[in-house]
């Protein structure tokens, strides 16, 4: 006799019967469940019921793990009652899922809870012609399936999985973001169940989209952290401008001068409103509270506005501006227009307004507004100096205007037009 170190079992060379069941032992138990369950469905049905009286046998059987703990089992059958059969891998009865007689009628389906995780179950089903023990069952009971809980770690994965999400809804819902996909199993699905059935499923299938899915919905709550931030600015900005509004008795009305800081959120975080509009919508109201302060302390003796002589917000022109204002006043003199005098505020909102690179112009009341691009091809735009350059685009428009029937036409007429 030879031993084998490590087992505490003799092993026999010329016989392979001992190698033999300790090779097959482990792959037996499932059979043998499903022999011991096939054995206790073929006993004798209901005794005094004729085989015309049985019900037919379910069919369609299928049992599918709903978590480490609930296995569903679902069938078809006409009958409203039936008997359930349940063994573990050795076909064995359970005690956390004892075998159902006479169900509940009405129902093709029946969940088992309080299982093992990672366990195999088996099952079989018979129909019954009543509840209880009464009437007549199948005469033979469906073949057996099976199904096995997921792991405890599964689970709690796709636990994690469900509330990241459920969280990831409410902080989109709380800053008003629209959710990018809502559709009932897509990244952004509502129901918490169905959330976490798709994640069990993906994950059974070894599927990598759950995380696929969590990376997107991270994208789409920093997207939707920016612009929420963002438009709590164009709130608090738009709030303080229509209080200054207010408090100077300017009478700006509208949507655009309410004090309701919601309104100017939710306005900005429609989707429909784009950036350039949101740009264009603060420096109106900047612009129109600021010709309102300055007609205000004009009034009360504190100087003029910006058409011309200077005001607060006059200064030095810049070196490179100069021969353009002195063109510009030129012309104006010739037609009875106070000078223009350089506004640094003014100067300033234009050059952000350019810089956005907005084509068009940014319709802000009781500004004048004149726009010229220049183009890298000389023949398009040989000016060589600001003074020419206002001649060839602007002024020339003088031949456009009919001084009797005066109406706005091009630039020549906002270089000549009086200030408020």
């Amino acid at each position: 006799m030879a031993s084998t170190p490590g087992l505490d079992h003799e092993v026999r060379p010329r016989c392979g019967g001992t190698r033999f069941w300790h090779r097959m032992k482990s792959t037996m138990a499932p059979l043998v469940a499903l022999f011991v369950l096939a054995l206790a469905m073929a006993l004798p049905a209901a005794a005094g019921c004729d085989d015309d009286d049985r019900p037919a046998t379910p069919f369609s059987v299928k049992a599918t793990p709903l978590s480490s703990t609930a296995i569903i089992l679902q069938w078809s059958s006409k009958q409203g009652h039936y008997d359930i059969y349940i063994r573990d891998a050795k076909g064995r009865a359970l005690k956390e899922a004892p075998d159902i007689t006479g169900g509940a009628p009405g129902r093709n389906s029946h969940e088992f809870f309080g299982l093992k995780p990672d366990t195999e179950y088996f099952f079989s089903i018979r129909a019954r012609t009543e509840g209880g023990t009464q009437g007549c069952i199948s005469k033979n009971a469906s073949d057996p399936v099976s199904a096995k809980t997921d792991t405890a770690d599964l689970n709690q994965t796709c636990n994690y999985y469900t509330q990241n999400a459920m969280e990831g809804i409410a902080e989109l819902r709380k800053r008003g973001c629209e959710l990018p996909d809502s559709s009932m199993f897509g990244r952004w699905a509502t129901r918490e169940g169905n959330v976490f059935s798709y994640c069990m499923t993906q994950k059974r299938a070894k599927s990598m989209e759950p995380e696929h899915f969590e990376w997107l919905r991270n994208q789409d709550r920093y997207k939707c952290k920016v612009r929420a931030e963002k438009c709590e600015a164009y709130r608090n900005s738009a709030v303080r401008e229509a209080k200054i509004n207010r408090d100077n008795n300017c009478g700006f009305t509208g949507p655009r001068w309410t004090l309701k800081g919601s309104d100017h959120y939710n306005w900005c975080m429609n989707p429909s409103t784009t950036q350039f509009r949101k740009k264009v919508e603060a420096r109106t109201r900047h612009r129109e509270n600021r010709i309102c302060l300055e007609k205000k302390k004009a009034a009360q003796g504190g100087g003029g506005g910006t058409g011309g002589g200077g005001g607060e917000n006059s200064c030095s022109v810049p070196g490179d501006w100069s021969d353009m204002l002195a063109a510009h006043n030129e012309l104006r003199g010739r037609f009875c227009g106070s000078p223009l005098a350089w506004d640094c505020t003014l100067a300033a909102e234009a050059k952000k307004f350019a810089e956005d690179c907005a084509c068009g112009h940014s319709n802000a009341p009781n500004v004048g507004e004149n726009l010229a691009a220049r183009s890298v091809f000389p023949d398009k735009f040989p000016a060589g100096t600001d003074r020419q350059a206002f001649q060839d685009t602007w002024a020339c428009e003088e031949k456009l205007y009919d001084f009797t029937k005066p109406e706005i036409v091009g630039g020549f007429k906002k270089d000549c037009e009086r200030g408020p």
